[in-house]
Formats: C-alpha cells, structure tokens, sequence
C-alpha cells in the first residue's frame, strides 16, 4: 500500500494543526480542562480538505468489545486507519445507550488527535506567562584525542 500522497498532504496539513485546538470543556468529576469533540472536529476539519484530506470515522462490537474506527482519507485513494477498544459500562457496571456514546465520542475524540498528532492548548493566557527554558552556555574546552 503507498502512502506517499497522504503521507505528503498529512505533513503539509500538520504545519497549521501545530498550533492544537483549545480546551474548551470542563471534566466534572477532575476538574481538568479538554478539547470536546466539536472542537476536535472544527479544528481538523477546516484544515484537512486544503490539503485533499477527509476523515470518516465509526464502530462496531466485536466480542462483547466495542470499537471505535477512524479512517483518514486522501483525494488520492491512499488512506490510513486505525481503531480503538473502548469500556462501556456505566458506574454501576452496566451497558447502556449514555456509556455507549460516551465511549463512542472519546474514541472518536481520542483516535482523530492520536492520527492527526493534534494536540490540546490552554486559551487562557499562560501559553504567554511561561518563562522560556535559559539556554546553558557551554564552557570552551580543548579536546585532546587522549579524552576518546
């Protein structure tokens, strides 16, 4: 299988998804702050078609397991894939239609930052705040061919 259309047109759009998408949803239960999949998707998918690209993503059960699919196609025909095994039971260790799409929406969320290598940034002004690391200065030393 090539990958040599997808492999350029991923890298060419991996140059605008650098910057990440913003957190923009609270988790209740940790008090940590994530992108939600609407963010995911309105980040990767304003980018991805300049560059041919498309996304296409879905499940299935295997087993008992539930599996969540992502499919990230070029114009070309190329594509790469790839799928996530989710838990979905409940709290109280049962299967219903909320842990369900629960899981459906974090491996969506999951697999499409995983293969787009989108990664999450806070919009709340400390990206700016941050003291950048101090380069070391390096001592002048002469080497001689003794010290190899």
């Amino acid at each position: 299988m090539e990958l040599n259309k997808i492999a350029k047109a991923l890298s060419q759009a991996q140059m605008e998804l650098v910057n990440g998408v913003v957190k923009n949803s609270k988790n209740p239960h940790f008090g940590s702050d994530y992108a939600d999949l609407k963010a995911v998707l309105e980040t990767s998918l304003t980018i991805l078609p300049k560059y041919g690209l498309s996304v296409s993503q879905g499940s299935y059960w295997k087993e008992s397991s539930f599996c969540v699919t992502c499919i990230l196609m070029h114009e070309s025909g190329q594509y790469l894939e790839s799928e996530i095994f989710m838990p979905i039971k409940d709290r109280q260790g049962k299967v219903t239609a909320h842990s369900v799409g629960q899981a459906m929406t974090y491996g969506r969320r999951y697999l499409l930052t995983a293969m787009l290598g989108l990664g999450q940034k806070d919009d709340d002004g400390n990206d700016i705040s941050i003291n950048k690391p101090k380069v070391m200065k390096l001592k002048k030393q002469k080497l001689n061919m003794e010290d190899f």
